[in-house]
Parts: structure tokens; sequence; C-alpha cells
């Protein structure tokens, strides 16, 4: 399973980012724990770019 967050934000400075990122991590441990099976819940992977300016 793969739970991802699109955020055009910078992770440094946005309220957005961090409340999607607290989202995600309760969303993953709500499927880790209602499966009832080992999952392992791994890191949180970011992919940064640069857009025009």
């Amino acid at each position: 399973m793969l739970l991802i967050i699109d955020s055009h934000s910078d992770p440094n400075a946005s309220e957005h980012y961090r409340l999607a990122v607290e989202a995600l991590y309760a969303a993953s441990y709500a499927v880790k724990f209602a499966r009832k099976k080992v999952i392992t819940i791994g890191p949180l992977e970011d992919r940064y770019g640069l857009t025009e300016m």
C-alpha cells in the first residue's frame, strides 16, 4: 500500500504540509492496526524539485 500527499508548497514553511504529514501518519497507523498483521511503516520520503521562477 502506498499513501501519497501531493503538495506544491515549501515543506519548511507550510502549515498545510505539516498537517498533511500528520494525516498521512495517522492514516498509515490506522491501516496497520485495522489489518491486524505485521506491517512496517516506512520512513517519510520527499521529492523536491524546482519550479520556474
